[in-house]
C-alpha cells in the first residue's frame, strides 16, 4: 500500500482543498502530514507578497522541522506539497534533490494570476511582479508533478509562464460535503410565491458581486429574495456596503463559517456561481459550483470552457455573463423550476478519477 505524506499541510478551515484531497486518498493509501500552523487563512498567504521576509522569519520554526523531516522522505512513495508549495519546495530541492521525482505540488492557484492579472493590486510592470512572475514559472516547470483546478488553467498557464512541461494534472477542488454532510433535511421548494436565491463567495472581482446586486434590484418587484453569504479578503466591503443593500429583496450575512452558510444555502431555491469578467473567472469551477451540486440545487453561473469540464447536467445553467441574461435566466426558472429535474454527477467520483491521473490512487480501499 502506498504511503503519502502531505508537506505544508494546514487545518481544513484554512485549506478545505487539501483537507478533501486528504480525505479521498487515505481510503486508499497511508498519509501522514506535516503542519504548517503559520498559513491561518487566504490572507496571510498572500503576505509573502507584500511582506516575503516576515513570512520566511515567522516559518523558521517550520523550515527546521521540515529539514529535520527530509530523511524521513526515503519512506513515501509520494510527496505532496500543499499550496503555497514555494518554500517547501525550495527546501526539498536543497536539502532532498533526490526524492524530487515523487513530489506532486498543488498549484492551487497562481499568485501571479491572482495578484497582477485578476485582482490587480500591483502593476504588471513593477519588480515585483517580475520577480512574481518568475516563482510561479519556477515552481510549475521545476515540480515534477502539478496539480491544478480545471483543464483550461492549465492551457492558461502553459501560456503565461510559456511552459511547454506536462506533467500538469486537474483535480477539481470539490465540496465540503465531502468532509461534512449536512445532517438537516435538504429544502424542497413548496410556497410559489417566493423564490430564494442564494450566493456564497469572497467580495473580490473573480466572481462579480456587482452583477448579481444589479439583478437583485431589478428583480425586487418579482418575488425573488437574494440571501448573500461572503465578504472581501480585509472584511470591509460588508462594513461599507451591507447598510445600503439590506433591504426586503437583499438579505445579506457577512462572512459566516462553511456550515452557517450551508444551511442557509440549503434553503434556497437557486443558488449563482461566477460573474466575473477576467480570463481567471472564466478558467475556474469554485468551490461553491461544487457545493451547490452536493446541495442538489438549481445552478445559474457564467458560461466558460471551464465550466463545460462538468458536461451538460440537468439542473446546472450556463448563461452569457451580463445582467440582462442572468435575470432572464432567473425568471425563466421561476416559471419552470417544478419541471426541473436535477441530475448531478457524484463529486467523490469525479476527484477520485482525476487523482488516479497521478498513480495516486488504486482501485482498492483499506
Amino acid at each position: 500500500m502506498k504511503k503519502i505524506i502531505i508537506l505544508n499541510y494546514s487545518s481544513c478551515e484554512n485549506n478545505l482543498r487539501l483537507c478533501i484531497i486528504n480525505t479521498l486518498i487515505k481510503q486508499y493509501c497511508i498519509v501522514h502530514v506535516l503542519e504548517s500552523n503559520h498559513w491561518k487563512n487566504t490572507k496571510n498567504k498572500l503576505q509573502y507578497i507584500k511582506k516575503p521576509l516576515k513570512i520566511i522569519i515567522n516559518s523558521i520554526g517550520y523550515i527546521n522541522k521540515l529539514i529535520k523531516f527530509i530523511r524521513k522522505l526515503d519512506d513515501y512513495d509520494v510527496i505532496i506539497i500543499g499550496y503555497p508549495a514555494y518554500l517547501d519546495f525550495l527546501i526539498v530541492r536543497i536539502f532532498g534533490y533526490k526524492y524530487l521525482n515523487k513530489v506532486i505540488i498543488d498549484f492551487f492557484l497562481s499568485s501571479y494570476d491572482t495578484v497582477i492579472l485578476d485582482r490587480k493590486i500591483i502593476q504588471r510592470t513593477t519588480l515585483r511582479a517580475k520577480l512574481l512572475f518568475m516563482t510561479d514559472k519556477w515552481l510549475l516547470k521545476k515540480g515534477n508533478k502539478v496539480m491544478v483546478d480545471t483543464n483550461v488553467n492549465i492551457d492558461r498557464y502553459r501560456s503565461i509562464f510559456d511552459l511547454e512541461k506536462k506533467n500538469i494534472y486537474r483535480v477539481f477542488v470539490g465540496s465540503y460535503f465531502l468532509l461534512n454532510p449536512l445532517k438537516k433535511e435538504i429544502n424542497k421548494k413548496t410556497n410559489n410565491n417566493k423564490m430564494n436565491v442564494g450566493w456564497v463567495g469572497s467580495i473580490i472581482p473573480l466572481h462579480g458581486i456587482e452583477k448579481i446586486l444589479a439583478v437583485a434590484s431589478l428583480l425586487r418587484e418579482k418575488d425573488f429574495i437574494f440571501h448573500i453569504i461572503g465578504d472581501d479578503p480585509d472584511n470591509e466591503w460588508a462594513e461599507r456596503n451591507s447598510p445600503k443593500h439590506h433591504n426586503q429583496y437583499i438579505n445579506f450575512y457577512g462572512r459566516l463559517n462553511y456550515h452557517d452558510s450551508m444551511e442557509i444555502l440549503s434553503e434556497c431555491d437557486i443558488c449563482l456561481g461566477i460573474f466575473g469578467d477576467s480570463d481567471k473567472a472564466k478558467s475556474v469551477i469554485p468551490f461553491k459550483i461544487f457545493d451547490y451540486m452536493a446541495l442538489r440545487k438549481v445552478i445559474v453561473t457564467q458560461n466558460s470552457r471551464a465550466i463545460q469540464e462538468l458536461g451538460v447536467l440537468s439542473g446546472l445553467f450556463m448563461v452569457d455573463n451580463t445582467v440582462n441574461a442572468l435575470v432572464n435566466q432567473l425568471m425563466w426558472i421561476k416559471k419552470n423550476i417544478k419541471n426541473i429535474q436535477i441530475k448531478y454527477p457524484d463529486i467523490r467520483q469525479l476527484m477520485e478519477n482525476d487523482l488516479r491521473k497521478f498513480g495516486i490512487l488504486n482501485n482498492e480501499k483499506h
